[in-house]
């Protein structure tokens, strides 16, 4: 019962602190619950004229911010020693880009470029979200990349009303739409040994773990009530993708994309 309550008062909250979310030139309610649901767990940003632009494409550094911080709440970070040529140390997403390929999740357009002002691809981004969900070896035994990838995207159930072609530009609304599924789908936990990247089946789902580190919840041992601490935070101010982008990496040939 405790728990059943608790989900009522999470929903109730997110949901009065993303009605004043929605955007301007948002028309499709997919895209708009999408976006308002991803834009409260800091995973987008809109613009300061209060719009989104999903038709627009997405960077692959643009992309390896979202990426990184759908799972970041569920992963320690891993310092990567090996640099890409053409990431500046001062590009704004240099540490998304970096946290992401010390997960396996990216490899770069070689082994020395990522190309982050690129625009990525949507079988380039789905080998990314399959890789962070700790997919990576289903993937690979349904054929590798791409379809491999999109194979098991498809089991997971992350791909379902949304239309596009695979070797296309992705665009913000339909990534939005893809990455809100994402947070509903069992996953993996990653993590770095020292010698290669292992994996541990999550008990809870990246929605409940974001939903958790929104609203802080201190329980009472002694009684059944559960007090709700409020520290919502809303980002609408903010552009969802600033003007440098900002993206996981995805690589555009068949063996190391990423």
């Amino acid at each position: 019962m405790k728990k059943i309550l608790l989900l009522i008062i999470i929903c109730l909250t997110i949901y009065s602190n993303l009605v004043v979310t929605a955007f301007d030139d948002i028309e499709d309610t997919s895209t708009i619950e999408a976006v308002i649901t991803l834009a409260e767990f800091s995973i987008v940003k809109g613009y300061q004229d209060n719009t989104f632009k999903p038709h627009n494409n997405i960077t692959r550094a643009e992309f390896s911010k979202i990426i990184t911080e759908t799972i970041l709440c569920s992963n320690n970070r891993i310092e990567e020693t090996q640099k890409f040529e053409d990431v500046d140390e001062s590009l704004w997403a240099n540490d998304y880009i970096y946290i992401a390929k010390g997960f396996g999740i990216i490899n770069g357009t070689t082994a020395t470029t990522f190309e982050p002002e690129a625009n990525i691809t949507y079988e380039q981004a789905i080998k990314m979200i399959v890789v962070a969900l700790g997919y990576d070896i289903e993937a690979k035994e349904k054929g590798g990349y791409p379809n491999g990838y999109i194979a098991v995207a498809n089991d997971l159930g992350i791909l379902s009303d949304v239309k596009f072609n695979s070797a296309d530009m992705t665009t913000r609304g339909n990534i939005a739409i893809i990455i809100r599924k994402t947070l509903d789908v069992p996953f993996y936990f990653l993590f770095n040994d020292g010698e290669a990247i292992q994996r541990e089946k999550s008990d809870l789902t990246l929605f409940e773990l974001h939903t958790q580190s929104l609203i802080p919840i201190s329980e009472d041992k002694d009684t059944d009530e559960v007090e709700i601490e409020s520290d919502s935070k809303t980002e609408t101010d903010s552009e969802l993708f600033p003007d440098d982008g900002e993206i996981l990496n995805a690589t555009d040939d068949s063996n190391t994309v990423g």
